[in-house]
Parts: C-alpha cells; sequence; structure tokens
C-alpha cells in the first residue's frame, strides 16, 4: 500500500514541555513517510527557543500574536501547500501521546475512502497503561439532524466494539487528518471562531454544502490530557467559558433545527445564572464565569465573531 506524506502540524502555546513530550511519542510511530511542522503561538515562556535546543531541525514556526486553534495551525498549512509535495495535513494537539499506530490507521481509513475528514478517539491521559477511557464528544448521524454526546471517562471496548470505521457528524480536533486537496478545493476551517467548535464546524459545512463526510476511525488512538495550553488561572478559564459559550451558539444557530438551537440557549442562560448564584461561595471565580457566560451569549446572538478577548493577557 501506497505512503502517501503526512504534515503533522502541532501548535504550541506556553506549554513547551508537553509540545516536547509530544514529539518525543511521535518518534514511536510506525507511519514512515511524515515531516513535523510546530507552530508557536506568540507564546511567552521561551517555547520557541526551547523546542528548538530540544529538536534542532525541526521546522518551527513563530507567529506575531496568538491566532487561535485554526489560525495557527493554518500557518502550518500554508507552508505545506507552498511545499506542494505532501498528501495529507494531521493536525495533532500538543498534550497529546501517540499511539504507535495511530498514524497509520488514519491512512488505512483514507486509502478506502478517499476525499473526505478523518479523526482518531482522544483517550484520558491516565489511559496510557490501560485500561483505555475515551474523552470525547461524540456527534451522530443516524437521526433527523446531527447530534452529540459528551463520553467521558467511557470504557472504549463499550463504546467501540468492534472497532470499526464509520461515518459521524463532527470530528475532534485533536486529532484531525486532512487530504490536502480538500483543502485546495473546498478550503479549510473558518478562523472567526477562534477556538473551540471551529473543528465541528468545519466537518458540518463540508457535509451540508458538499456532501463530504468525516469519518471516526477508533482504532486510531490518542492519549489526550485535556487544556494542555489553558489550565493557567481562573480567569483565563472564565475567558475559555466565553469562548465555548459563544461558539457553541453559533454552531447550533448555523447547523441545527431552531427548537434545538433554543434550547442550547436557554440552557446557557441558566448556567450563567447559576454561576451567579454561586458568586456568594465561590466569590470572583464564580461572578468571573457567570459574566463571560452572558458576554458569550450576547456575542453570539449578534454574531460577533472572531478574537474577541485575548487569553494571553491573563498569563501570570
Amino acid at each position: 500500500m501506497a505512503t502517501p506524506k503526512v504534515y503533522i502540524s502541532i501548535l504550541n502555546w506556553n506549554g513547551y514541555e508537553k509540545t516536547i513530550q509530544c514529539l518525543h511519542a511521535l518518534e514511536t510511530l510506525d507511519y514512515p513517510n511524515y515531516e513535523i511542522i510546530v507552530v508557536d503561538n506568540a507564546s511567552s515562556d521561551g517555547s520557541a527557543e526551547r523546542i528548538q535546543a530540544a529538536y534542532p531541525q525541526l521546522t518551527l514556526l513563530c507567529a506575531d500574536t496568538n491566532l487561535g486553534y485554526a489560525g495557527g495551525n493554518e500557518l502550518a498549512l500554508q507552508l505545506t501547500l507552498a511545499r506542494d509535495d505532501g498528501d495529507l495535513f494531521w493536525i495533532l494537539n500538543n498534550d497529546c501521546f501517540v499511539h504507535p499506530e495511530s498514524l497509520s490507521h488514519l491512512v488505512e481509513a483514507y486509502h478506502e475512502h478517499g476525499m473526505a475528514l478523518y479523526g482518531g478517539v482522544p483517550l484520558t491521559g491516565d489511559s496510557l497503561n490501560g485500561p483505555w477511557h475515551v474523552q470525547m464528544r461524540l456527534w451522530d448521524l443516524t437521526g433527523a439532524y446531527p447530534k452529540s454526546k459528551k463520553l467521558d471517562r467511557v470504557p472504549y471496548e463499550a463504546q467501540f466494539s468492534p472497532p470499526q470505521t464509520f461515518q459521524a457528524g463532527s470530528l475532534s480536533g485533536s486529532t484531525l487528518l486532512i487530504p490536502l486537496a480538500l483543502v485546495r478545493e473546498y478550503g479549510y476551517m473558518d478562523m472567526n471562531y477562534f477556538m473551540y467548535s471551529e473543528d465541528a464546524d468545519y466537518c458540518l459545512r463540508l457535509l451540508f454544502e458538499h456532501q463530504i463526510p468525516s469519518y471516526l476511525v477508533p482504532k486510531s488512538v490518542i492519549f489526550h490530557a485535556k487544556g494542555g495550553s489553558t489550565k493557567e488561572s481562573d480567569n483565563l478559564q472564565a475567558i475559555i467559558t466565553y469562548y465555548q459559550v459563544r461558539n457553541r451558539i453559533v454552531l447550533a444557530r448555523r447547523y441545527l433545527p431552531a427548537s434545538i438551537s433554543r434550547n442550547l440557549l436557554l440552557r446557557e442562560i441558566l448556567n450563567g445564572g447559576a454561576w451567579a448564584l454561586q458568586t456568594v461561595t465561590k466569590g470572583s471565580v464564580a461572578l468571573n464565569k457567570s459574566r463571560y457566560t452572558f458576554q458569550g451569549i450576547a456575542d453570539a446572538l449578534s454574531n460577533r465573531m472572531g478574537k474577541t478577548l485575548a487569553p494571553e493577557k491573563w498569563i501570570h
């Protein structure tokens, strides 16, 4: 079987230790034809210098400002397209440990299904030595509209037995394989999300507008320590809440029935109110989460997108 060249994009933001660990794990891959590009998303902790010192031959790109998830990975994508010697583009979170066969299984699925998006299964970090536990949001396409459910520490065997590739509504952006021919013909992610939900938007947009499917490949697994670049401060976590809330509502309004998006909106309003009530016991932490939840709701309803809040302002 042919071994198309895969460019691997790893985005770093103030997390050089995790990125270096991820690079060490990639050395165990059994797939022979790949090249890694690391993008430093304007870190303030000396990440770029430390990563380059650990891997002097590595291609390292440095953004002038924090471009978010899709924007940061796009720097690596632009270089990949310019070189014009690659076939596939694999986005991988920097706080992941790859299984040695994770890329091989994604490429096998690509050989079988062709022009589509391909994703693996993120497992919890403590699954490294077994048993495996799934940590992801799974989008189901079997009903009248895409539905998602959160799989939080669900046993792998209970969810994927047998581990057969199947079409899903959306895939996790922590491990996402994209054919470069697809990008050239249909474009890339919507960078106006800045972070969170742009992976789901990409999958659903390609499906609804161009009938391009997304395939989940359960045999391809990574071990993902959640929040690799966002475990910084309570204020930063509140900003993350803002983007999650805003983008979930925008995504629902774009692709789901009006009744579903209204229910989501109501749930987010109730969540914001619950955080407000907890200010008595949790103080400023709950107050900030309530404030940014309601700001996220307001901005979603007014279609205010992009990098409206800068996470880097909350780095200590």
